[in-house]
């Protein structure tokens, strides 16, 4: 079992580490770690840390990692492998993580990666859709039933096809046109008689949304209805894939973190770990602008400089009105 540990002390250890140039023990130390914490922490070292750490990791080891990490810090660290290894954690990675990271590359990079893939049929088929929508953020669904099966033939096939992969939150039925036509949750499964058909206990009441809805709007349907998964279908109303709920948490906290970074002024890919020469980047233009309109300012006060010379208090009233000012700007963003 994995404890949850202070990101801090982590960071120090990982840096003690570092120092002593111990990269086996720093690689195993990372490897002992919740892979969302190996992230935290991989994201934040210099570049030239990030390739010697990642080499000591095995595929399937940083396909775990990958998926804690948001576009910009997987296209980051994936600059110091290889293609065949990157390849290799492409395949490990779920279809819809695999497909954030691939959108971010260039047209070439990506095709000799999806080239280079033991299976990409998937990946392929996610890249077809526009990013910030229902099937841009979605999974593969597990595998479906007929109305006619009878509840024990519907156990027996999902041992045969369930993968430890597949997100199994419900179970949706299928005409055979591949039309979704009902939904079938694990309770109403384990609580019906063997004999029992799945049209029997199926619920034909199906809430579901097109691939081509806007990811704010997934996030919304799932919050309403209180659901954990939500199925997703095309025009035809075919079942194509499945947002999850922790799709949809995701998705949320990224349009948080870009509404309260856009407030502060700070771009979006800022973090409290970052390399200096990534913050540096980030935050000078905006520090450029912020000074380019206190000179402004500045000008302005200046042409009343008599005037104030007469009323002194006017300078001790000039903070007050310039926080209030702020104080105000920032509420009406908020709002």
């Amino acid at each position: 079992m994995v404890e949850p540990i202070s990101i801090n002390d982590a960071v120090e250890q990982m840096e003690q580490l570092l120092e002593q140039q111990d990269m086996d023990r720093a690689g195993e130390y990372l490897r002992e770690l919740h892979p969302a914490d190996s992230a935290e922490i991989l994201t934040g070292l210099e570049p030239e840390e990030q390739a010697a750490l990642t080499s000591q990791l095995e595929p399937a080891e940083l396909a775990e990692i990958f998926e804690q990490m948001d576009e910009e810090d997987m296209v980051e660290v994936a600059q110091h492998l290889d293609v065949p290894r990157l390849a290799e954690i492409l395949d490990a990675m779920d279809a819809d993580m695999a497909t954030d990271l691939l959108g971010e590359l260039d047209e070439e990079e990506a095709s000799e990666l999806l080239d280079e893939m033991e299976d990409a049929s998937e990946v392929q088929q996610l890249l077809s859709y526009e990013k910030d929508t229902a099937g841009g953020i979605m999974n593969y669904p597990p595998p479906s039933l007929r109305r006619w099966m009878r509840v024990d033939e519907a156990v027996r096939f999902l041992k045969e096809h369930y993968h430890d992969e597949d997100e199994l939150y419900y179970l949706y039925v299928l005409d055979r046109y591949g039309c979704l036509i009902g939904i079938v949750s694990l309770r109403a499964m384990v609580l019906a008689e063997p004999e029992q058909s799945i049209e029997e206990i199926m619920n034909r009441d199906v809430i579901s949304i097109n691939v081509d809805t806007d990811q704010e709007e997934v996030a919304q349907v799932l919050s309403r209805y209180d659901l954990v998964a939500l199925p997703v279908t095309d025009e035809q109303n075919r079942l194509v894939g499945i947002v999850t709920v922790d799709d949809v948490v995701d998705v949320m906290e990224e349009e948080a973190t870009e509404d309260i970074y856009r407030l502060a002024q700070v771009s979006a890919d800022a973090e409290i770990f970052s390399p200096i020469h990534r913050a540096i980047r980030n935050r000078l233009p905006w520090l450029y602008i912020n000074l380019v309109t206190a000179l402004v300012a500045a000008s302005v006060v200046a042409l009343f400089q008599s005037t104030i010379e007469r009323i002194a208090i006017l300078a001790a009233i000039m903070p007050i009105i310039a926080g209030q000012g702020g104080n105000a700007g920032g509420q009406s963003m908020t709002i």
